[in-house]
């Protein structure tokens, strides 16, 4: 991202700018679009005395939740950027979870701050494609656990959505393209990375430079194995709590929807509000829960104040990190530290700095870690 800006051309940037308003326009109008048919759907009146009758015994536990899920999420984080000799404390990853939740009000779909999070990372020391991987990683894990939950979830017997077989068979092959990919990202690279390579030699100068930025990223994670039954342990936890948040939003709105039947909305809703259509998913928010929750007897009114709820739930959230955004110290930039899996890298240490055994003739080299 920064190498493109840097050897981009003024006119290649005009250009970039022109479509990212494009694009951001093509967002706004369908965020008001979906809006606007969904309230039109569903009685104003009807979803305001809904979001009115909710009980804050329910509200209480429901909004603790995603902190517990920004802790989850940072360990299993940090462990993933500590594979590739990246070493940031606890506190740091929080931090910069708690920012990305702020900025994701403004970012396109419900991940725009995972580039908060690469960014962080970066300056701490990652490079370019171990911040991009470890992200990526980190995303796939949960989606991976979350859709395993759905797929449980749907194959019981009084499952409403089975009478779907749309819906059976997307979230079955969204689980095999996620088990796909969770192994091409881990085996190691092999023939398969340089065939990739030589395929995208001829491409036009952005593709081929997207394309080895993917391959880069992709490569980080090869062979390293032994990660992931700590980082599925971490995503099974994190999932479980996503759907607790959901579950406790359900009691708060007096629905009778188990946390069986929510182990099959919540993954559905989260890979639809995924998709980049619209801003932070509003419309689809409401359009995808108004769906699944009508399949289970939930009105339209209901469903909609339930997606307000849960919506201002990370608002509020967002706000604390606009808080934690504001007072934070930004760290300065930390060259790359080579990758643990260099010939002449030693054991990395916990400490100021990670001291590196070269090959006679070359000096040692010092590479601080700890940014923060």
């Amino acid at each position: 991202m920064i190498d493109r800006e840097t050897n981009s051309t003024p006119a290649e940037k005009r250009s970039r700018a022109r479509l990212t308003g494009w694009i951001w326009a093509a967002k706004a109008a369908v965020s008001t679009g979906l809006f606007l048919w969904i309230i039109a759907r569903a009685d104003l009146a009807d979803t305001l005395r809904a979001l009115s009758q909710a009980e804050p015994r329910w509200l209480l536990p429901a909004a603790c939740s995603p902190a517990i899920g920004t802790v989850l999420t940072a360990t299993r984080w940090g462990g993933l950027l500590r594979a590739q000799g990246v070493c940031l404390r606890l506190a740091t990853l929080v931090q910069s979870c708690c920012v990305a939740a702020f900025f994701r009000q403004f970012l396109p779909s419900t991940i725009g701050g995972d580039a908060i999070r690469g960014y962080d990372s970066w300056r701490a020391g990652a490079s370019k494609p171990v911040a991009v991987a470890a992200l990526v990683v980190d995303r796939l894990l949960g989606l991976l656990i979350l859709v395993l939950f759905a797929a449980v979830g749907i194959c019981l017997p009084h499952s409403p959505l089975r009478q779907y077989p749309l819906v059976f068979w997307a979230v079955g092959l969204a689980a095999g393209g996620l088990l796909l990919g969770t192994w091409l990202l881990f085996r190691p690279a092999g023939k398969f990375s340089a065939a990739a390579r030589r395929a995208t030699a001829g491409l036009p100068r952005f593709l081929r430079r997207t394309s080895v930025g993917i391959l880069d990223a992709a490569g980080a994670f090869g062979g390293k194995q032994r990660q992931l039954p700590r980082a599925l342990g971490y995503s099974i936890l994190l999932q479980t709590n996503v759907i607790l948040f959901y579950y406790l939003l359900g009691r708060a709105m007096g629905f009778g929807i188990s946390y069986s039947q929510f182990c099959v909305i919540v993954p559905i809703a989260t890979l639809v509000m995924l998709v980049p259509v619209s801003i932070n998913a509003i419309g689809v928010r409401e359009g995808i829960f108004v769906f699944l929750l009508g399949t289970f007897g939930v009105s339209s009114a209901e469903a909609v104040a339930f997606a307000w709820l849960e919506h201002g739930v990370f608002l509020l959230y967002g706000l604390f990190g606009a808080v934690v955004f504001a007072c934070r110290k930004v760290p300065r930039r930390i060259p790359a530290a080579p990758s643990v899996d260099a010939p002449w890298a030693g054991a990395a240490r916990r400490s100021h700095s990670l001291k590196m055994e070269k090959p006679e003739g070359v000096g040692p080299a010092e590479v601080p870690l700890e940014a923060w």
